[in-house]
């Protein structure tokens, strides 16, 4: 089966919906941490401006549109896998392999909600997958000229837990985040608590798993979604 330019386009952005949940939990961290910004604004966050990511809109576009073809293929296969239909473990499952570069371009183009001279970009180190944020805090109460600057790392998750990512450690301006509240995102339940409010069920029923290799993350589909649309 090959999919068809529409349906492919909306493929892509079901993936880089997946793949982006990681900053949505990154948001979330970002959230709490400016609910304790109002109590210690100047421990987390900081009046120097952050520098820009180190690739450049050319850079980031070229690398997006090198994915489309490996994109396509992976939705064939998923495709092809779900018409076989061979039954769990009878077949691997598609997967594609993305690195820090590949990441930066789907967010690049995918984020466009955040404020204005916002950045987010990825780094992988041996087993994290690190996130990293900056954010004005233009109209912040008593924090307006400052700037979050934070720094996220992932790793796979234990059995049972929910999400895909499981949130490792985050810094604030260099300032370690309280273990209080580092912790209620990793508490199981707390977790399924954010994807029922959030509405992020079928989004991360699209993907299997998230696998972190060294320089990549490994990204596993389910199958029984491909005819879903």
């Amino acid at each position: 089966m090959t999919l068809n330019r529409s349906r492919r386009a909306g493929c892509l952005t079901q993936l880089a919906v997946a793949l982006l949940i990681v900053v949505v939990v990154g948001a979330l961290i970002i959230g709490g941490t400016l609910f304790y910004a109002y109590r210690q604004g100047i421990k987390y966050t900081t009046d120097v401006p952050p520098p820009p990511p180190t690739f450049t809109e050319e850079e980031a576009t070229a690398q997006y549109d090198s994915l489309k073809p490996r994109i396509d293929q992976l939705f064939d296969e998923q495709a092809q896998v779900a018409e076989s239909g061979d039954g769990p473990g009878e077949t691997p499952p598609p997967s594609i392999r993305l690195t820090a570069a590949d990441l930066n371009a789907l967010a690049f183009k995918n984020l466009k909600d955040l404020p204005a001279n916002s950045h987010v970009s990825f780094a992988i180190s041996a087993d994290r997958l690190i996130l990293n944020t900056s954010i004005p805090l233009k109209g912040v109460p008593l924090l307006n000229g400052r700037y979050f600057v934070g720094t996220i790392e992932l790793t796979e998750p234990p059995a049972g837990y929910p999400l895909p990512l499981y949130l490792q450690s985050a810094t604030a301006a260099g300032e370690p985040l309280p273990g209080a509240l580092i912790s209620r995102f990793q508490d199981p339940a707390e977790a399924r608590k954010f994807l029922q409010s959030n509405g992020l069920g079928d989004d991360l029923d699209f993907v299997r798993s998230i696998k972190i290799e060294s320089g990549a993350i490994v990204v596993e589909l389910n199958t029984q979604v491909a005819d879903s649309e």
